[in-house]
């Protein structure tokens, strides 16, 4: 499978770029790549969301991000969603407030109303963030 992508660079410049999504014969192990202009970069991992932060870390590097869901900071999967699928479906979280199954988004796609850029670290943060304060709620 295939997505079109936007992906900016570090002057705020947006170009496209491409996901290959790939499901490995033999293991349960996917492939993930992203090309963009005349490079490309791929990650084998044991989901999607895996091998897209791994490969977003490399583009940070280069001061290119991707703009898609997965890359959205307040997006991230269950890990029902990352055992039992493949990891390309996540939760849009709010803090404070339970994910349900209408916040469920594919993480290749866009949606840009909502989209908020971060970096893989941010991301992860936020989601650490949103587990604390769902479980200790503030009475």
């Amino acid at each position: 499978m295939k997505y079109k992508v936007l992906a900016k660079d570090i002057k705020g410049e947006e170009f496209e770029g491409l996901f290959e999504l790939e499901e490995l014969q033999n293991t349960n192990d996917v492939s993930l790549s992203f090309s963009y202009a005349e490079n490309s970069v791929n990650q084998v991992a044991e989901d999607y969301f895996t091998a897209l932060c791994r490969i977003r870390e490399e583009l940070e590097k280069q001061g290119v991000s991707v703009i898609c869901n997965g890359a959205s900071k307040d997006v991230y999967p269950s890990p029902m969603m990352r055992d039992m699928g493949d990891g390309d479906q996540a939760y849009r979280l709010k803090v404070g407030v339970p994910a349900k199954m209408t916040d469920v988004v594919n993480i290749f796609e866009v949606d840009k109303d909502n989209f908020i850029p971060s970096t893989v670290l941010e991301q992860e943060e936020f989601y650490q963030e949103w587990l604390k304060v769902k479980k200790n709620p503030v009475s």
